[in-house]
């Protein structure tokens, strides 16, 4: 790597060390992999000499810690795509110069495009927040949002390429007003409000690996012993286990000997925008009622909705909650011939949750079958109906909850953990 030009120590605030801008050769093919770090105001670069170097632009930008925005710059470093990264950091250099509120209002629109365009709408408060407590006091973020909003164009459709003109769409504008307004993040909910309640994947599996997960699953411990405990409260006559786990807890879970018949249906469930997970298998055990009527008690699994997301404990301290499941796969692996009832039950996202609410109505009633997977929102209610067999047969599914965590909470999932099933439920 070599330094062609040098354009010297800029002038400006100090509270922002903005202290050179350079121009360095770089490989073509490193440029993405490149280290940056920033010491004592100093721009440290690393990366390995090519026979084939570039010149690339790169100004300095402030160092990361909390007396600055909390690390704010490596926050949208990690979030926002390459090319709004680099714009972002020519309009703080121009906030820093001009102290405009024209410029800080810039910085503003580039952090939530640059959120949308990664599908990261998440951290926007996060980011927000943070660059709040770095350009205030003056102007509010709050103030400029709002005078930026009547001139807004629609959102444009994805693209894999940026564009200036790409700035905020009216969901993303009302998280970041209502972080500034509360101090805390919104109630968990799904801004397009268009995705269905479920869907249906009938024959999910080829029919003989289904057979292969089927036959595995049979054979564990928790599924073999009658004596084994129920997957928490609100789960009676159940038994089951859990794997919770990051993108990074991945591997682990790949190696791990009970979750590896698990793995074809992981795979082929697997949301690549999610990025922690809840991997469970449910074995519903038929009710006793020897009643020729419906099941009692009316629920193998009472209304709630999963978030069960695992944080490590300090997250508790930092008032992290969990967070509700982005979207929740149902795979049915045994169900008997002679079923009466064992249906999952869904309520649609804008109704009250059930438990103290008069409107008990159920919208949606799926009826189990095996090898069909049903795929419902997260934010959902749902409960699994109590089911009667002749036969004694139990309904066994294997159940996977997705997360889609923004990047301020990921430093506080746990990475990889098999859970005492009577720590399993959290309901909501």
């Amino acid at each position: 790597m070599e330094v062609v030009e040098d354009f010297g120590a800029m002038s400006g605030a100090p509270e922002l060390p903005y202290t050179h801008s350079v121009v360095v050769r770089v490989p073509q093919h490193l440029r993405d992999s490149m280290s940056i770090d920033v010491e004592e105001n100093r721009l440290v670069l690393s990366c390995v000499p090519s026979a084939e170097p570039i010149s690339w632009t790169l100004p300095f930008y402030p160092s990361i810690s909390s007396s600055n925005g909390g690390g704010c710059m490596k926050m949208a470093q990690e979030v926002l795509p390459g090319g709004i990264f680099e714009d972002l950091i020519e309009a703080l250099q121009d906030w820093r110069l001009s102290k405009k509120e024209s410029e800080c209002l810039a910085v503003a629109k580039l952090l939530i495009a640059g959120c949308r365009e990664a599908s990261q709408e998440g951290s926007i408060p996060i980011l927000g927040e943070a660059f709040a407590s770095l350009l205030r006091p003056p102007p509010s973020f709050k103030s400029l949002i709002d005078e930026a909003s009547p001139a807004l164009p629609p959102p444009p459709p994805p693209s894999l390429h940026h564009h200036k003109s790409q700035i905020v769409d009216d969901a993303a504008q009302k998280v970041l007003d209502y972080v500034v307004e509360h101090g805390d993040l919104p109630p968990d909910s799904d801004p397009d409000s268009s995705r269905p309640l479920f869907t249906l994947s009938p024959s999910f599996l080829p029919q003989e690996t289904f057979e292969s997960v089927l036959s595995s699953i049979r054979m564990h411990p928790d599924i073999l012993s009658s004596s084994s405990s129920s997957l928490g409260a609100g789960f009676a006559n159940t038994q089951g286990y859990i794997f919770r786990f990051s993108t990074s807890g991945i591997p682990r879970l790949r190696s791990h000997e009970w979750a590896k018949p698990l793995l074809p249906f992981f795979n082929q469930a697997l949301d690549p925008l999610s990025n922690a997970f809840v991997l469970n298998v449910l074995k519903c055990n038929p009710s006793s009622s020897s009643s020729s009527s419906s099941p009692s008690p009316p629920y193998a699994v009472d209304w709630h909705r999963d978030a069960t997301l695992a944080l490590k404990p300090e997250a508790a301290a930092l008032n992290i909650k969990p967070r509700l499941a982005f979207s929740v796969s149902v795979l049915y692996l045994s169900v008997p011939e002679d079923i009466e009832g064992g249906e999952l039950h869904l309520r649609d996202t804008t109704r009250p949750l059930w438990r103290g609410s008069e409107d008990k109505a159920i919208d949606e009633r799926i009826v189990p079958k095996s090898n069909c997977c049903c795929i419902f929102r997260g934010d959902a209610e749902h409960a699994v109906q109590a089911h009667k067999s002749e036969c004694g047969g139990s309904r066994i599914s294997v159940v996977l909850e997705q997360y889609r965590v923004p990047t301020g909470t990921q430093p506080w999932l746990s990475e990889f953990e098999v859970v005492d099933p009577n720590d399993f439920v959290r309901m909501s």
